[in-house]
């Protein structure tokens, strides 16, 4: 090594809390918190909040669920209308093009409904069923697209969860019936008693109940928790098919030991179920592929997290999205000693599905199509009477509300033995996104050192010939590092990297140290 040379480390796409806490080579963050991982290999600060509604709902109740609806109507012209629960009322929000409009219509008319409870949505032709999880569930309600919703007829079963399957209703975990799976006649939602209707006794003395239920690849998924815990499914087109056997309605076994948390935390993600345990983040097809429930859980990086900062009470309040647009999976959880959603994780299939944390929590979480073919995130909130837009292009919460990225190391070993570096700068490249990004440098066992670098968003970029900018610790534009001096020895170091300002962004690229050889003895790391 020369006297003097760069120490470089690239941007890890991997957040653990259960690997070594020492490490030579930066594989994985620490601390990975409110960012996401780009293809470009870039760490970008994720995005904030904006609100949908800009009126909050009268009684600023929390929006316990959400949906988007879509109807073809008379005219086989497809109407869609974002849906959601709060307070004991029920509202749709009208489009114009595209894009909601904002306003929050209630369409509960007669109904009663738990203030508290959640739902869960199941369409079937122009009908969005809904069913609500409470100790007393309501019973079953629908709407049509047009004026209020209203009870479903036809005495439906009164359970807590639905789902729509082989062009049938499926309602099931009532009172009387906890482990019992009722479904409806073929393309009737309001027929539960006629030849074309049933049910199926999931394991009724096993101490569960159904928990969830799931339709995915012509295949329905019932999830049994919270103690013990299996997972069955339905297999079959109808009832009984008389041409073919195998065509008939029948149950199979897929595991047991994975008990669902909530039936919120179902996420379809291709061709996977991903979905909440007491245990972490579990994929059905991990355990489906390889006979082994353990190897199915996605959160295996994280267990220290989970155990200790995840309140595993309140796991039943969980919910996710996939967040179709992004290529990225969200969910909101409740953290210790809370007892809402305060906290929550974002995926990253593309990556392997490695794993960042997000420092806000909502109670609902949905997808609503939107202008330009886009799939957009949004988050029902508690006790406000709002729903936001996630991952706003501002870097702010809605009322202009400072949140921080931070992103740590595990300690870095740079020099092998007793030796040891003189610390001479500390770099950062990345693009200009604008406000100051802070960097912690922690030597050996010394008092963490401060370094503020300030972003330019454009007019900094060399070959423009906009120099004026460009100011030392200011970010030079892509490529172009920015660099701050720094002194001391140290044979480990550990750097701390947050953004924090209101409106600041960070697109972070690479960092590193340059460092003057101490003694001769030294090896390169």
């Amino acid at each position: 090594m020369e006297k003097r040379a760069d120490i470089p480390f690239q941007v890890p796409t991997r957040w653990s809390t259960d690997a070594a806490a020492t490490a030579r080579t930066l594989e994985y963050w620490t601390t990975a918190e409110n960012v996401i991982y780009e293809s470009s290999k870039a760490t970008r600060k994720w995005g904030g909040t904006s609100r949908l509604n800009s009126a909050a709902i009268s009684g600023t109740p929390s929006v316990m669920g959400l949906f988007d609806a879509w109807f073809s109507g008379t005219s086989g012209s497809m109407t869609g209308y974002p849906v959601a629960h709060a307070g004991t009322a029920l509202y749709k929000m009208d489009r114009t093009g595209a894009v909601p409009d904002g306003t929050w219509d209630d369409i509960t008319g007669s109904l009663t409904l738990t203030s508290g409870a959640f739902p869960t949505y199941a369409m079937l032709r122009d009908n969005l069923v809904m069913t609500t999880w409470a100790a007393t569930p309501d019973a079953p309600h629908v709407w049509t697209g047009t004026g209020n919703a209203s009870a479903l007829g036809g005495t439906p079963p009164v359970g807590r969860v639905c789902c729509m399957h082989a062009n049938r209703m499926w309602i099931a975990n009532t009172n009387a019936n906890p482990s019992r799976l009722y479904y409806s006649a073929s393309l009737n939602v309001a027929d539960w008693s006629s030849g074309d209707t049933g049910s199926f006794d999931i394991d009724p003395d096993d101490g569960d109940r159904i928990i969830g239920l799931a339709s995915h690849y012509k295949r329905l998924f019932i999830f049994k928790g919270p103690y013990r815990g299996s997972i069955h499914m339905i297999v079959g087109t109808s009832p009984t098919d008389a041409t073919d056997a195998t065509e008939s309605f029948r149950r199979q076994l897929v595991v047991r030991g994975l008990p669902l948390a909530s039936q919120r935390s179902i996420v379809p993600v291709g061709n996977d179920l991903w979905f909440v345990t007491h245990r972490g983040v579990h994929s059905l097809a991990n355990t489906q592929n390889f006979g082994d429930h353990v190897l199915g859980f996605l959160t295996n990086d994280i267990t220290n997290y989970w155990r200790d900062t995840i309140n595993g009470i309140r796991l039943d309040q969980a919910a996710g999205a996939y967040y179709t647009d992004r290529n990225l999976v969200v969910f909101s959880l409740c953290e210790t000693g809370q007892s809402n959603n305060t906290g929550g994780l974002i995926f990253h299939p593309q990556l392997g599905n490695t794993i960042s944390r997000l420092t806000r929590g909502a109670a609902s979480l949905a997808t609503f199509y939107s202008t330009g073919g886009k799939h957009l995130l949004y988050a029902g909130r508690y006790s406000n009477g709002f729903v936001d837009l996630e991952d706003a292009a501002a870097r702010q919460l809605a009322g202009a509300v400072a949140y921080t990225a931070k992103l740590r190391t595990p300690t870095l070993l740079l020099a092998p033995g007793d030796g040891r570096f003189t610390m001479r700068e500390m770099y950062l490249r990345m693009r200009p996104r604008g406000g100051a990004v802070t960097v912690n440098v922690t030597r050996d066992t010394n008092a963490a050192q401060s370094l503020s670098f300030t972003q330019t968003a454009g007019g900094s970029v060399l070959d423009t010939g906009v120099l004026d900018a460009f100011n030392l610790g200011e970010v030079g534009g892509f490529g172009v590092p920015a660099r701050q001096f720094i002194e001391g020895p140290a044979r480990a170091v550990m750097v701390e990297i947050s953004q924090g300002t209101v409106g600041g962004d960070l697109e972070l690229l690479e960092f590193g140290l340059k460092v003057e050889k101490a003694d001769d003895r030294m090896e390169s790391p």
